[in-house]
C-alpha cells in the first residue's frame, strides 16, 4: 500500500550563501524523497528561505538597502544551488516572506493565544546604547554558562547545544559594535512551554526510537531539565506582524515562524496545482510519516519547539523521523556563515560535479559524527570509489558486451553457481539499500552499494569473459549478462544518491525508468555505448 511520505528540509537563512555544512545537513532528504517516489509512495517534499531574523537585517544595514533586498537575493541563490545544480528534487521551495506564510502564521498565532498557550509577560532584554536598539540573540556574544566556550549567542550555545536566557550569559557584548549592553523591560508573549511539557515528554518517549542519537540526547536532556516558557515575540521591524493591538512596533520570533513554513509550504503547494486540501492530507492523517533533516544546531527547535507548538495546536501529524546531521568542519571548527569558516556549495560546484559532492557528503559527511573535510579527500574519494570501483564496473562490462555482443546478450536459462550467487547478492542488497535509506542511514545504504559493486569486479575477475570469448561464447554471454544484470540494479540502487549519472546510465542498460524494484532480467538486451560517468579532478 502506498504512504503518505512529508519529508521537511531545514530552511537556510537567507543572509549568505549555502556552505557545504548546509548542504551535509539537508542532502539526505533529496535521497529519501527520491527512493519514496520510485516506491511509488506519495511524497510532499518541501523546504524554503529563512527570509526573516537578525542576520538579515545586520547584512542589509551593512549594505545599505532594505531586508527584503537581501533575503531575495539569497532565495534565488538556494534555488539555484539546491534545486539547479544539486538536483534536490523538492516539491516546492518556498520563502517565509510569502502572503501565505504571514497569513498561515498569523492565524495559529491566534489559535494559541486563544487557547492561553501564549501569555504576555515583561522581560528583561539587552539593550545597546551604541545602536540604539534591543540586542537581538544572533548579535549577542558572549561566554556559554554551561561549557564557557566564549562563541555563545545570545540564548543557546551551539558547542554544547545547551540552552538559556540572555541574563545568564557570562560577559555578553554587543556583536556590531562590541559594547557591553544594558537592561531594559519590553513586554513580549511566551509560549507556555512549561505547560506543554508532559505532552512533549511522552512524545519523545514513544518516538525518539527512529531520530538519529543527537536528536535522542538534546530532547531527553531537556525534558530531564524542564522546559522554560520561551518568548515569541521580539523587537524588531523586520518579520511577520504580531496580530495583536499594543504590538505594532514588534515582530513574532523568526524561530516560531519559520518552522510553520513546513505547513505554509504545504498549503501553497497544494494551491499551486489546483488542490487546496491536499496538504490535509499529510497533515491530518495520522497514517502519514513524517521526517525532518537538519544540523544538531536545529535538534532543539524540531524535537522541542516544533513538537510543542503542533501539540498545542492540536490534530496535526508530530514528526515521526528526526535526521540530524553533526558538523562538517573545517580544520577543527565547523563550517559556519558567521564566521565565513569553511567552502559555499557555489565554489565546490565549480570543481566538482553535483552528483561527486553529493556523494562525498552522503557517504563520508558528518551523518553521525563531526567530519573534517577538504577538497583533497573529495578528490581521493572521487578517484577511489566512482571511478576506481562503480565507473570502472560499468566501463568493463559496457565495453565488453559492445565489442563481442552487439547484438543483444542473452540471458543464461539456467545459473552457474557463481552466477547464482551474485544475483543473490544483487537481490538482497537491492532490499538492504532500501531499508537503510527508509531508516536514514544512508553511509550504510552505501556501504552495501559498494560491496555489491565489488562482488560484481571480483566476479568479472574470476570469471574473465575477455578471454573466455574466444573458446566458449556461451559462457562469457552469460557471464556477462549476469554482470549487467547487477549494473541494472546498480543503476536503479543509485538513483537516489547520485541522480545525474543513474539518469544518463539507465536507458543504455535497459531501464526505461528507475522505479525502485528489483529489474526483471532482458533477453538479448544490447547495450548502449556509454562513455565514462566520471573523470578526475585536478586541484
Amino acid at each position: 500500500m502506498n504512504k503518505n511520505i512529508f519529508i521537511g528540509a531545514a530552511w537556510p537563512y537567507g543572509n549568505g550563501s549555502l556552505h557545504l555544512g548546509h548542504i551535509a545537513a539537508l542532502v539526505g532528504s533529496d535521497v529519501l524523497a527520491r527512493y519514496h517516489r520510485a516506491k511509488g509512495d506519495r511524497v510532499l517534499f518541501v523546504s524554503g528561505t529563512d527570509c526573516h531574523g537578525t542576520p538579515i537585517t545586520v547584512r542589509a544595514e551593512k549594505e545599505g538597502v532594505e531586508p527584503a533586498e537581501i533575503a531575495n537575493r539569497y532565495h534565488e541563490e538556494f534555488r539555484r544551488t539546491l534545486i539547479d545544480q544539486l538536483n534536490f528534487s523538492f516539491d516546492i521551495y518556498s520563502a517565509t516572506s510569502s502572503n501565505l506564510h504571514k497569513e498561515v502564521v498569523q492565524k495559529y498565532f491566534l489559535e494559541l493565544l486563544e487557547r492561553k498557550l501564549l501569555v504576555p509577560s515583561l522581560q528583561s532584554l539587552p539593550y545597546c546604547a551604541k545602536c540604539v536598539r534591543f540586542v537581538p540573540d544572533r548579535l549577542l556574544l558572549g561566554t556559554c554558562p554551561c561549557c564557557r566556550s566564549t562563541l555563545a549567542k545570545g540564548d543557546q550555545c551551539d558547542d554544547c547545544t545547551a540552552t538559556f536566557t540572555t541574563e545568564e550569559l557570562v560577559n555578553p557584548y554587543c556583536k556590531v559594535c562590541g559594547n557591553k549592553p544594558e537592561w531594559k523591560t519590553s513586554e513580549h508573549y511566551f509560549l507556555r512551554l512549561s505547560a506543554l511539557q508532559s505532552e512533549v515528554a511522552e512524545w519523545i518517549a514513544a518516538s525518539s526510537a527512529q531520530w538519529r542519537p543527537n536528536a535522542i540526547a538534546t530532547a531527553l536532556k531537556f525534558t530531564k531539565e524542564g522546559f522554560e516558557d520561551r518568548a515569541v515575540t521580539r523587537d524588531l521591524q523586520w518579520g511577520v506582524e504580531v496580530p495583536v493591538p499594543g504590538f505594532e512596533k514588534k515582530r513574532i520570533y523568526v524561530w516560531f515562524e519559520a518552522v510553520l513554513g513546513y505547513i505554509s509550504a504545504s498549503m501553497q503547494y497544494g494551491q499551486s496545482i489546483g488542490q487546496p486540501e491536499l496538504w490535509k492530507e499529510f497533515w491530518c492523517n495520522d497514517s502519514s510519516i513524517h521526517s525532518y533533516f537538519h544540523g544538531k544546531d536545529n535538534v532543539f527547535f524540531h524535537t522541542v519547539i516544533w513538537p510543542a507548538i503542533l501539540i498545542g495546536l492540536g490534530n496535526l501529524h508530530l514528526p515521526d523521523r528526526i535526521l540530524s546531521t553533526e558538523y562538517l568542519l573545517s580544520g577543527e571548527e565547523k563550517f559556519s556563515k558567521s564566521s565565513t569558516n569553511g567552502i559555499d556549495g557555489a565554489t565546490a560546484l565549480q570543481l566538482f560535479p553535483a552528483d561527486v559532492l553529493r556523494y562525498f557528503l552522503l557517504a563520508y559527511g558528518p551523518e553521525q559524527s563531526d567530519t573534517e573535510f577538504s577538497l583533497k579527500r573529495v578528490a581521493e574519494i572521487l578517484d577511489v570509489d566512482l571511478i576506481g570501483k562503480f565507473g570502472n564496473l560499468v566501463n568493463r562490462v559496457a565495453s565488453l558486451a559492445r565489442r563481442h555482443f552487439a547484438d543483444g546478450l542473452p540471458y543464461p536459462v539456467s545459473l552457474s553457481d557463481a552466477q547464482s550467487a551474485l544475483i543473490n547478492e544483487a537481490e538482497s542488497s537491492f532490499n538492504d539499500v532500501g531499508r537503510h535509506i527508509e531508516a536514514g542511514n544512508f553511509k550504510k545504504a552505501i556501504r552495501v552499494f559498494l560491496e555489491l559493486v565489488q562482488s560484481t569486479n571480483r566476479f568479472l575477475t574470476v570469471q574473465q569473459p575477455w578471454k573466455t570469448v574466444t573458446n566458449d561464447r556461451a559462457q562469457a554471454g552469460n557471464d556477462l549478462a549476469v554482470a549487467i544484470q547487477v549494473v541494472r540494479a546498480l543503476t536503479i540502487i543509485a538513483e537516489p544518491f547520485i541522480p545525474t549519472s543513474a539518469a544518463y546510465l539507465g536507458p543504455f542498460v535497459g531501464l526505461e525508468k528507475l522505479a525502485w524494484e528489483y529489474p526483471a532480467p532482458i533477453d538479448q538486451l544490447v547495450v548502449g555505448e556509454v562513455k565514462p560517468l566520471f573523470s578526475k579532478v585536478s586541484l
